[in-house]
């Protein structure tokens, strides 16, 4: 019986020290809490990066790059050269990208 009460009493110190704590953020929550509050925002707000549909934080930070005057979100630095190659289609597949995580449906295909 006291085994037993030892074991409970230790069990939630275990799970907080094993990282199994219901309080912590999942790799992309973490990397979206990198970024300014504004900032973190507007990636939100696309959800994917604009050249792979990839979700934003399964890389790490997602990144801002500036289209003309229009902040695009991409997953990772290798995107960065897509997107400025062709900036109208990428800034066309962000706002596609925006109008569905509005409604709430899934990103099609790459740019």
């Amino acid at each position: 019986m006291l085994r037993r009460n030892i074991l409970a009493a230790l069990l939630p110190a275990i799970a907080l020290v094993a990282g199994c704590s219901s309080s912590s953020k999942s790799p992309r929550e973490a990397a979206l809490s990198q970024l300014s509050p504004e900032d973190r925002k507007l990636a939100e707000a696309q959800g994917y990066c604009a050249v792979t549909s990839e979700p934003l934080g399964d890389m790490g930070p997602p990144l801002k790059v500036m289209l003309g005057d229009k902040p695009v979100w991409i997953c990772c630095q290798g995107c960065q050269k897509k997107a400025k190659a062709n900036p109208e289609k990428t800034l066309a597949h962000a706002e596609e990208l925006r109008a569905g995580v509005a409604s709430k449906s899934k990103p099609r295909g790459v740019l």
